[in-house]
């Protein structure tokens, strides 16, 4: 062993605050957290091998052989290879805290585009969680003392003081942040180009369209005869001689038909003055 790490349920155990919770066997050695170079492996652990540096998370369920010492064994599935550029110190405080980051996080599934509240951001699980949230591509709010503020601007994290009027210093932060996002340039084109031909509609011709009566002598067709795009009509009705040109818009004994506005436009259109279809 070349560090050992003190978490702050090392001095709860050690004090006795734990003792109806965890069972001990003295005399106790207190400790966890641990970074060393590996002396001997057992049988079975080809991923590891005499003179490894390596970092460990070393609880055991009765509390007794722990880090705070020389020598310690773990199992080989807590532990972890420690890269060059990584310091004994550095992966010695990581085991705990960092995998509680990491459980916090998996837990709230945290996810790009999510906002993270994190209070105590500077400390040693905040600190982790931070920099996983930012990873993460969540936007992360750590409350610290102000002291600690720009180690966290540092991260990505919009740090917030603590203490009286928290809830009250969010919410301005939050309109802010509003703002800031609605002055941001918006793109010239929202959608993706278009690839391809581009494909023209065309608009569907409406069942029941009709010619009034009266236009077959104007060159329109014969009386009677089947409307372009229409229906052909009930031979009992195809003409009306009792009707004058152009009174189409009746029922059979003369009452007007009733239609929704606009619905004769091209009525109006074909039957103006200088067309050649009004009577």
């Amino acid at each position: 062993m070349t560090r050992a790490a003190v978490n702050p349920v090392d001095w709860k155990i050690m004090s006795g605050g734990l003792d109806a919770f965890m069972d001990a066997h003295f005399p106790v050695i207190p400790g966890w957290d641990v970074a060393g170079v590996v002396d001997e492996v057992g049988p079975d652990t080809p991923e590891f091998a005499s003179g490894d540096r390596v970092a460990a998370y070393a609880r055991k369920q009765i509390v007794s052989a722990g880090t705070f010492a020389e020598y310690v064994t773990v199992r080989a599935d807590d532990v972890a290879g420690v890269p060059e550029s990584v310091t004994d110190d550095v992966a010695a405080a990581l085991p705990l805290a960092g995998g509680t980051a990491l459980r916090v996080l998996e837990t709230l599934a945290v996810t790009r585009g999510d906002t993270l509240l994190v209070h105590a951001a500077s400390g040693g699980v905040g600190y982790s969680l931070t920099q996983l949230a930012v990873a993460a591509g969540a936007t992360v709010i750590g409350t610290a003392s102000p002291a600690n503020h720009d180690k966290l601007r540092a991260l990505g994290v919009t740090p917030v003081a603590h203490g009286d009027g928290l809830a009250e210093r969010l919410a301005v932060g939050r309109r802010r942040r509003r703002r800031s996002r609605r002055r941001r340039p918006r793109p010239l084109c929202r959608r993706p180009a278009r690839r391809g031909p581009a494909r023209l509609h065309r608009r569907p011709r409406r069942r029941g369209a009709w010619w009034p009566m009266g236009l077959g002598a104007a060159g329109r067709g014969a009386p009677g005869a089947a409307p372009r795009g229409g229906r052909r009509r009930p031979a009992a009705h195809r003409h009306r001689p009792d009707l004058p040109a152009g009174a189409g818009g009746r029922g059979l004994r003369g009452q007007p038909v009733g239609r929704r506005p606009g619905q004769d436009r091209h009525l109006r259109r074909r039957l103006s003055p200088g067309s050649g279809l009004a009577p």
